[in-house]
């Protein structure tokens, strides 16, 4: 797991920094303003941000919120619009100094422990002549019928199952997986590319999959309420 710490205040960054390796988190990075941080969060992403409220502006809650880690805040006010603005962050906790960091031990511990048991059911095993092989969801990138058979597409390789395609994608989470027509389902967060004058899409692997009439609203409200569109 990674960490990031933002705190402009070099003893508490310290202390922060301490607290998070004892709960068995080593890869922890510091900074001491919040733009440097965002910098880094384009080329590699944090499970969890331990985020001094004062570093941050109104503008800035689209970026928290849309780079998926458990963010918490710390704060040295008590106030309604400090809750206000924790609310629309959707952050996981927020500490007003001074606090007990016992309390704040719990709480890293408490969302670290929730990660991993989301990371250990965000995967599927497919079975391949007598083995069976452990495919993480992020993955997959999509699946297609094959007359009685069903193909999924990983960024290893492909696998062939003797299912229909229906049956397949029952047993795969829909907040990941998304039929697109009648003979593909796609892994909607491997969309590169939504080209809705030819009814394609293009995902991360290049590969286009093209979009049945009766789904292209579908599709269409996924993007929207799934990811931020500018």
């Amino acid at each position: 797991m990674k960490a990031y710490i933002i705190e402009d205040d070099i003893g508490l960054a310290i202390s922060y920094e301490m607290l998070v390796q004892e709960c068995g988190i080593s890869d922890i990075s510091v900074f001491n303003n919040f733009n440097s941080a965002l910098r880094k969060l384009e080329s590699e992403s944090s499970d969890i941000m331990v985020l001094n409220l004062s570093l941050i502006e109104e503008d800035d809650i689209t970026n928290l919120k849309s780079n998926g880690c458990d963010v918490i805040l710390t704060s040295d006010k008590s106030n309604i619009s400090q809750v206000d603005l924790a609310m629309k962050i959707g952050a996981a906790g927020l500490f007003i100094r001074p606090f007990d960091f016992n309390a704040l031990k719990f709480q890293i511990k408490s969302l670290e422990k929730r990660r991993k048991q989301i990371e250990q059911e965000s995967f599927c095993f497919v079975k391949s002549r007598n083995n069976y092989i452990r495919i993480p969801y992020k993955d997959i990138s999509m699946l297609e019928t094959e007359g009685n058979y069903t193909s999924i597409f990983t960024t290893n390789g492909k696998y062939v199952l003797k299912r229909s395609l229906k049956n397949v994608s029952n047993d795969l989470p829909k907040d990941i997986f998304t039929r697109v027509h009648r003979n593909f389902v796609i892994n909607h967060k491997m969309i590169k590319h939504l080209d809705l004058k030819k009814n394609q899409i293009q995902l991360t692997d290049d590969k286009l999959v093209q979009i049945g009439g009766k789904y292209r609203n579908i599709i269409k409200e996924t993007i929207g309420t799934k990811f931020k569109v500018v």
